[in-house]
């Protein structure tokens, strides 16, 4: 938005172009086609805003601003700039407003938000602009719009790399797959040289390994950062690429490729890391005492682990030096078979057979090979074959036996050296010089301690690279003086520890004064090394971590003690052990030992003699160290053991205490004995069985009733569908089709009474059983029964008889319905499983009640029938249970009849038993406490019952009452409006459909107030249910809204539909299938209203 933004050319090219030659400067940029074409490739577009009093605001927008609104066609300036604002993410409107407020008051301003791409999704864009003073009708705003979302998400990618990747990485870059870009993260003076050069990355590393990499390393670097190299790898599944090399200084690197988080093919960015790997060669070779003089000694050293068929070229030198560290074992035998003559390749063989090593663990002898000029060379062998963690590898070095010069072992042996050191200078202490012999790489680039004075640049080093707490006894250990008293031929070697500055971190270096040269018994040269032992002291901070820990460990096992009856510390490295408690048996065996090993004895002893093989071999140390090492840092294993002469159950803790490197080192274990948890678990496994029992027949049970219920409800529905083609072939014979229609009712009726009882029980089942409180005559209600029972024992021939006895009180408060519901079950039980001519007794009893204002009353329903056996009579009340009997088969039945009995007489707070003999017949009592109440009050309740009854006539009177009132019917299914309508117009009404609740809403708004006296709701109805309907309806403003009776009219028939329907506004609830009695009944009550 300033100057500082305007290109400015100053080459030749444009020189020539102001001498006249060429077109003016300004011309270049008059083809706005062209720009339009550079801005939409650089994803960045132009707009114009105007603000003025009154107006919406206004954007103007070219092309490539359009196509990064998302906007295919041209929109209207209001339209464009509300299609940008209405994206913007609410939490960043305050931050774009306050750069518009900035840019009106002509400052310089710029925003980055991400805003909602209609096409692309979530972008992250920036903005910026500058005010036109020219514009005087407002405001005008000129400015631009980029993408910035890849800059933004590779900012992440740089967090995210900066986090995962150490600090000892010295250069890391962002490598564009796809157009071979790349991104500096992090970059040394080393690498900054070729980023200023190269916008191309396989370019710029390619320049790099030709420039510091040693020559034997540089093909290799090359071809493993090519594009294609890296994007098959990533396509093969590997997860990174990381190849070792030699810097020209004698360094060892690392090159570290690893794909992305978000690595695809449109995001085909790659991490390439170079590492510093001094401290890790320097581990390898101190790893063994031999290893200092492996290059000078031997010529390839090769690591194969045959189970999976792999090598590691450990050393290589020579034709060697190119040969892969890591690769299939395969690749290595062939490139090394060529080189043999026949009979060495046989040997060959050999060495890598592990059945080689079954006698002795190594080999050794004679192997030759030619080179690449075909010259055959002699080479001494020696393989081993070394297991460790579960694993064999072969190990195998060769030494060439060729006469070779002395200086050549010498300039081996300096380069051994320079291996462990990564810098190596000479103090002559006589002529205050020092000079460098190997120098790390930064310090060898920056030319900082040429040869020179040994007082100046030391006292340099010490200022400029030694942490400050550590520059007094550095700067003591480097003067002539100190190296004079402390060096001797006794004392050739003094090392100092110190922290050494690195620009991003510290690290621990030791560094080694050793004695170069003596003249006349007095130091006069001293060689000064420096060794990376960052490693080393953390893996001692990690002991003194360790010791803590053991002592941490020592107050948890003194805790274990007063739990554990013997806890003891183990040492799996010396298998030694501590005990911190034991019990006094098992310490008699121990004789004073501290051995693991006789632990173990001295338990078996106490062990279970079926046990102690299983105790020896899970209680061994490998094992521990096996089952620790999977994960299981805490696990328990139990035996039988000895206490006090009996056997009981003991269980032991085995505990993690210490590790190293991922090895189990100490474990805590803890024994106590668990021989009440065991009776416990015993007791708890037999109540599991008896329940496991229990649900077992409840299931048979259940089965058998749907099995039963198939054939009950199919029974019926024969009947239904037989009588209905019957009466439809005898149209023409009113008398069959009458005949029909009676069977059809009956039928119909019986599987209504099906579902009724499974309803019944799901309700018990879910305690939501609903009892009345009404008035009700106990005289009258043994009459109904008797008038309901008698026909159906009539027709068996059977005796049904009735009898009191002491009945005192006959008028009550309670559910006459449910009373009856229970006796007409008992009785009709009675009467399907006694034989024909059998005789029943129903006798009514009332006791003396417990309870003031109560009456308790004894129902006894006795017959002669068929009986039961004992084993059924325990689960008479289980649901869906019946007697496994043909003559039980043979009588319809869900096997519900007695489980509904029970639960409405649970309800009642009451109690019913069942006796039974087999084949002498069955009894069932009851009990029940009734309260009484007044005569005048069920005579009150017999008159308003009286009204409302259907009997002979009372469609008459019922039609003369109700003739005319206007009902609105909502019904989706059109038989079940056929037959409710049918009904209400043949009971008076007048109706009107609708089928839908949206319909009904619509019709019922529209209607004048009065004209619906009521609106008959279904519930499951398509467009709009009848519960919405209905809340509708009362939440409207129509006059009518919240008094008109809505009743719902459903095949939703359990307690929770009633409460719903209540909820959303009904008056009432009627279940399908629709009596007509019902329907009267609940528009007789609305109109006396």
């Amino acid at each position: 938005m300033g100057t500082e933004n305007k290109p400015c050319y100053t080459n030749d090219r444009w020189d020539r172009s102001k001498t006249g030659k060429e077109k003016d400067m300004l011309d270049h940029f008059r083809d706005t086609q062209k720009m339009q074409e550079i801005l939409r490739e650089a994803q960045t577009g132009l707009w114009v805003i105007e603000l003025d009093d009154g107006q919406k605001p206004r954007m103007y927008a070219d092309s490539a601003m359009l196509e990064l609104l998302g906007l295919e066609s041209e929109p209207s300036p209001e339209q464009c700039y509300q299609a940008w604002y209405e994206r913007i993410e609410d939490e960043y409107c305050p931050i774009v407003e306050s750069a518009v407020e900035k840019i009106m008051k002509d400052e310089r301003a710029e925003v980055q938000y991400p805003w909602e791409h209609p096409k692309w999704g979530r972008i992250y864009v920036r903005c910026g602009g500058v005010r036109d003073w020219s514009y005087k009708e407002g405001v005008c705003l000129r400015g631009y719009h980029q993408n910035i979302t890849n800059t933004v998400m590779l900012k992440q990618e740089y967090d995210a790399v900066i986090q995962t990747l150490s600090d000892s990485y010295t250069g890391i870059f962002l490598c564009n797959m796809k157009n071979r870009t790349y991104k500096t993260i992090k970059s040394t003076d080393s690498f900054r040289v070729y980023t200023q050069m190269f916008s191309d990355y396989e370019e710029f590393l390619s320049c790099y390994a030709a420039n510091e990499a040693s020559p034997a390393y540089e093909k290799m670097i090359s071809e493993s950062s090519k594009s294609s190299y890296i994007a098959g790898r990533i396509r093969e599944g590997a997860s990174q690429i990381e190849e070792f090399y030699r810097s020209r200084t004698g360094g060892w690197r690392k090159i570290r490729i690893v794909p992305s988080t978000g690595y695809s093919e449109e995001f085909p960015w790659v991490i390439v890391a170079f590492d510093e790997q001094d401290q890790e060669m320097e581990k390898r070779i101190s790893a063994r005492t031999a290893q200092v003089a492996v290059s000078q000694i031997y010529q390839l050293v090769i690591s194969a682990d045959l189970g999976k068929s792999e090598y590691s070229c450990i050393h290589g030198s020579g034709e060697w030096a190119e040969l892969n560290r890591h690769g299939p074992f395969p690749d290595f035998r062939s490139k090394m078979k060529p080189k043999m003559p026949s009979e060495d390749r046989k040997i060959f063989d050999h060495i890598f057979d592990r059945q080689s090593y079954r006698e002795k663990n190594y080999l050794e002898g004679t192997l030759r090979l030619s080179d690449e000029q075909g010259n055959l060379h002699y080479y001494n062998f020696y393989s081993a074959c070394i297991r460790q963690s579960l694993e064999e590898h072969i190990l195998l070095t060769l030494r060439c036996i060729d006469d070779k010069k002395e200086s050549q072992l010498r300039e081996n042996v300096l380069s051994n050296l320079c291996e462990c050191y990564y810098s190596i200078y000479l103090f002559d202490l006589e002529e205050d010089m020092q000079e460098a012999i190997w120098q790390e790489d930064t310090i060898y680039r920056k030319g900082e301690f040429p040869k020179g004075s040994l007082e100046s640049y030391y006292g340099k080093f010490v200022r400029e690279h030694v942490f400050l707490e550590d520059r007094e006894k550095m700067q003591r250990a480097g003067s002539p003086e100190f190296l004079r008293q402390t060096l001797s031929e006794e004392n050739p070697v003094y090392d100092v520890d110190f922290r050494r500055i690195y620009p991003d971190r510290l690290g621990w270096v030791r560094s080694r004064f050793s004695i170069a040269e003596m003249r006349d018994g007095k130091v006069t040269k001293v060689v000064f090394a420096n060794m990376n032992i960052n490693e080393q002291k953390m893996e001692e901070y990690e002991e003194e971590k360790q010791k803590k820990l053991y002592f941490e460990s020592r107050n948890i096992i003194k805790g274990l003690s007063s739990f554990y009856h013997s806890v003891f510390y183990v040492d799996l490295a010396d298998e030694s052990f501590q005990s911190f408690s034991i019990r006094k048996d098992l310490e008699g065996y121990l004789d004073g030992s501290d051995r693991y090993e006789k632990l173990k004895s001295a338990y078996m002893k106490l062990i279970h003699e079926y046990e102690r093989d299983k105790f020896a071999a899970e209680l061994s140390v490998d094992s521990i160290r096996q089952r620790i090492g999977a994960g299981e840092t805490i696990y328990a294993r139990e035996f039988r053991r000895d206490y006090d002469g009996c056997y009981g159950w003991m269980r032991i803790h085995i505990i993690l205490a210490e590790s190293r490197n991922g090895i189990p080192v100490k474990v805590i274990l803890a024994a106590h004995s668990v021989e009440e948890e065991k009776e416990q678990e015993e007791r708890n496994r037999k109540a599991l069985l008896a329940a496991y029992e229990a649900a077992k027949k409840a299931n048979e049970a259940k089965s058998s009733f749907l099995a039963q219920m198939s054939h009950d409800i199919r029974t019926p529905m024969n009947a239904i569908m037989g009588m209905t083609s019957i009466a439809a072939s005898r149209i023409n014979d009113p008398e069959k089709v009458r005949e029909c229609l009676t069977k059809i009712d009956m039928s119909s009726s019986h599987l209504l009474d099906l579902i009724n009882e499974i309803l019944d029980m799901s309700k018990i089942e879910k305690g939501k059983i609903e009892l009345t409180e009404e008035p009700f005559c106990l005289r009258e209600l043994i009459t109904d029964i008797n008038s309901i029972t008698r026909p159906e024992a009539l027709q068996k021939g059977q005796e049904l008889l009735f009898r009191t006895v002491d009945v005192v009180h006959t008028d009550f408060i309670g559910d006459a319905g449910r009373i009856r519901q229970v006796l007409i079950n008992l009785i009709t039980n009675a009467v399907k499983y006694t034989q024909n001519g059998g005789r029943i007794i129903v006798e009514v009893q009332e006791v003396t009640g417990r309870t003031p204002g109560a009456a308790s009353f004894v129902f006894t329903v006795e017959d002669n029938g068929i009986g039961m056996d004992p084993d059924f009579l325990n689960y008479i009340f289980v649901p869906f249970s019946r007697a496994d009997d043909s003559k039980v088969r043979r009588v319809q039945g869900t096997g519900l009849g007695m489980s509904i009995a029970q639960g409405i007489v649970s309800a009642m707070n009451g109690n019913i038993q069942a006796e039974s003999r087999k084949g002498q017949g069955s009894r069932f009592i009851v009990t029940l406490n009734l309260k009484i109440a007044d005569s005048d009050q069920v005579a009150e309740h017999r008159m308003a019952g009286f009204e409302i009854q259907d009997g002979p006539g009372s469609d008459t009177r019922c039609s003369d009452r109700l003739r005319g009132k206007r009902l609105l019917l909502v019904e989706d299914n059109e038989l079940n409006m056929e037959i409710a309508e049918t009904i209400l117009t043949e009971a008076g009404f007048a109706v009107e459909n609708a089928e839908n609740g949206k319909e009904a809403l619509d019709m019922f708004l529209a209607s004048e107030p009065g004209y619906y006296q009521a609106v008959l709701m279904d519930l499951q109805m398509p467009v709009m249910d009848g519960y919405t309907a209905a809340k509708e309806i009362r939440s409207s403003t129509h006059p009518q809204a919240l008094k008109v009776p809505v009743i719902a009219l459903t095949a939703n028939a359990f307690a929770e539909d009633v409460e719903k329907s209540r909820r959303a506004g009904m008056n009432a609830h009627i279940s399908k299938p629709v009596s007509a009695g019902e329907l009267y009944k609940q528009m007789k009550n609305f109109s006396a209203r």
